[in-house]
């Protein structure tokens, strides 16, 4: 399902999504039976992608420090067809990281050789960027990253549509 050559993905474990409550907790049913309670990283009302029965992905820590040892990473969505979305809204900074880091982006390969993510600015410097990239001979770039957890009409949106 997922291509590892950008930023190393967990493994996934797939089941279906029973219940999402509280903002941070979902239900969910793996394929081997088994019913877990996951960490849901999306704090928001998750229009459109928060469907009960929806095949789901999860990925799985050892840690034992973590309250959950499941994170809910994606729900496929069957409004235009079968669409996965990501539900971790801190993967896709992790991301733009790694493809910042590795120079992925032709238009500014060489250019930004400095990234510094969560950059703080404004006058008392309590504001926060996603990244602040830095070059010698460029203009500095403060770049926000979004994450698409909203669908409507077979579209994915950033914020509701009248």
């Amino acid at each position: 399902m997922t291509d590892n050559w950008l930023y190393p993905y967990p493994p996934l474990v797939e089941g279906r999504l029973l219940k999402r409550y509280k903002r941070f907790f979902a239900d969910i049913e793996l394929t081997t039976g088994d019913v877990i309670t996951a960490h849901c990283p999306n704090t928001g009302p998750m229009t459109g992608v928060c469907t009960p029965g929806s095949l789901v992905q999860v990925s799985r820590s050892d840690n034992p420090n973590r309250k959950l040892a499941y994170t809910w990473e994606m729900i496929q969505v069957l409004d235009n067809g079968p669409t996965w979305v990501g539900v971790n809204t801190a993967l896709p900074n992790r991301v733009i990281k790694a493809a910042l880091e590795q120079q992925i982006f032709l238009e500014l390969r060489g250019k930004y050789r400095e990234v510094r993510p969560e950059f703080p600015y404004g006058k008392d410097k309590k504001s926060r960027v996603d990244f602040l990239l830095n070059g010698p001979e460029q203009l500095p770039i403060y770049l926000e990253v979004k994450n698409v957890t909203l669908t409507s009409g077979g579209r994915s949106r950033c914020f509701p549509i009248r």
